[in-house]
């Protein structure tokens, strides 16, 4: 019987664990798009969202970097980070102190639990 992993970080991560790289099969979480009627009114410009768990080996550090670093070429650009963690506390001191444009808000999405 195999063992289904969500991604190939939990599968890297089950094999140091121990168990046989032969049985882990990957099978990726399906996503389906809301369908949507087009951006927001009033939005400014390009967003980046993240919505995933904050734990430190997501590296959600690199999205912040990343869109600190695009500001200089796109100074409208936005970002969302969305999700609860044990790496909470350290990303919203790096968005404060790399980002500062990054809002520090905390968002909340309805019906979603993490």
């Amino acid at each position: 019987m195999p063992i289904v992993a969500v991604s190939e970080s939990t599968q890297e991560d089950l094999v140091a664990r121990g168990l046989p790289a032969h049985r882990i099969e990957v099978i990726h979480n399906e996503i389906r798009p809301p369908r949507t009627r087009g951006p927001p009114s009033g939005r400014r410009g390009p967003v980046m969202v993240y919505l995933r768990r904050l734990e430190p080996y997501k590296r959600v550090e690199l999205c912040l970097r990343l869109v600190r670093d695009l500001q200089v070429a796109v100074p409208e650009l936005e970002a969302r980070v969305i999700g609860r963690g044990t790496a909470e506390r350290q990303l919203r001191g790096l968005a404060a102190a790399a980002a500062p444009r990054l809002p520090q808000r905390p968002h909340r999405v309805p019906g979603l639990r993490a």
